[in-house]
Parts: structure tokens; C-alpha cells; sequence
């Protein structure tokens, strides 16, 4: 994505550092995204800004934009890649023909993205199963409900370190009790 922006435009990564690892920074969207906010105002303290996320990074990355605005910063830009916002009133059935579409259209990219990353046949097929219950405990209506449940049950966090484990629940809770401003 950086290569396609273009050589006019510089790209920053933020990821949580390694420090901050553990379910307590996790735990609020609006305290993620005031953390990047300060750090990414002392790195680049004036100028516009093109703000993007990926997954849960989508709506802390749309926090930091209300946040930055807020404090009079220009954002020209918001971009959330493959980031749900839960509480819009904007989500869609598991029994609706997009959601069953979408699905089945992720499914080869999931295959493939899972193989490069050196999962292996045993991780990728993991992988589908975990999907494939998610989704009809989901249209059957068993799904556990609850903030946070949904990490469990499209990631194996028994493969992380302790801590990981424990900022992905708190991050997906947060993303899930998360609202939005307009």
C-alpha cells in the first residue's frame, strides 16, 4: 500500500510496543488511540495527516482522527482496511446473501494468506474450522455472546506468549464496546 501512495506521501507504521503488551493497554479504544496521538504528535507535531487501520487498528485509527481534529490537526484522510465498527447499526446478518457471499469469497484468500504466512495444511485447515463453526454457531444462533469472544473464535491464541494473548481479548472487547462518533 506505502509503494502505491507514492514516494510524495511518507508512511508510518504504529503497532503496540512490546512493553505496553498485556490486557491493561488494551482495554479502551479512546485510551489506545489518545497513547498514538500523543506519540504521533511528538513525532510530527504540525502538518496534514492521512490516518488509515487495519482490523481493530480501523477504529482506533478513527478515534486518533476525531482526537487529532479535535485538537485542530488537519486530517485529510481516513481509511479503515478489513475493520469492523461494531454499534453503527451497520452490520449484517450471518443469514444475509452478502454476509454468506463474502464469506465464501474470503475463503481462498484466508487459504492462501495463511499458507504464505507458514502455517502449514494442519494451521490453515485449523483455520477453516474455527471459521466455518464460527459462522454456523452464527446463523444458529449458539454463538457465545459476549465482549471479546469473537478473538477465541477466529484466532488460536494458545500459540501466543501470555501477554499477547491477553491484548488481543482486551483489544477485541474494546473494539466490540467501542461507539463511535459521527
Amino acid at each position: 500500500l506505502a509503494k502505491r501512495i507514492g514516494a510524495g506521501c511518507k508512511v508510518y507504521g504504529i503497532q503496540a510496543p512490546r512493553e505496553k503488551m498485556g490486557g491493561e493497554f488494551a482495554e479502551s479504544v479512546r485510551g489506545l488511540a489518545a497513547y498514538y496521538v500523543e506519540k504521533l504528535t511528538q513525532f510530527q507535531p504540525q502538518g496534514p495527516l492521512l490516518l488509515g487501520g487495519w482490523s481493530s487498528g480501523g477504529p482506533i485509527a478513527l478515534e486518533m482522527a476525531q482526537m487529532l481534529r479535535a485538537a485542530g490537526r488537519d486530517v485529510q484522510l481516513l481509511v479503515n482496511l478489513d475493520g469492523l465498527l461494531f454499534n453503527t447499526g451497520g452490520a449484517i446478518s450471518a443469514w444475509h446473501p452478502h454476509y454468506q457471499w463474502k464469506l465464501l469469497i474470503n475463503l481462498p484468500v484466508w487459504i492462501a494468506d495463511n499458507i504464505f504466512q507458514g502455517w502449514g495444511i494442519r494451521g490453515v485447515f485449523k483455520r477453516i474450522k474455527r471459521e466455518l463453526k464460527l459462522n454456523f454457531e452464527s446463523l444458529l444462533g449458539r454463538r457465545k455472546k459476549g465482549p471479546g469472544s469473537n478473538v477465541d473464535a477466529f484466532m488460536d491464541t494458545s500459540a501466543l506468549p501470555p501477554e499477547q494473548a491477553a491484548f488481543a481479548r482486551a483489544l477485541g472487547r474494546a473494539v466490540e464496546l467501542y461507539e463511535p462518533k459521527p
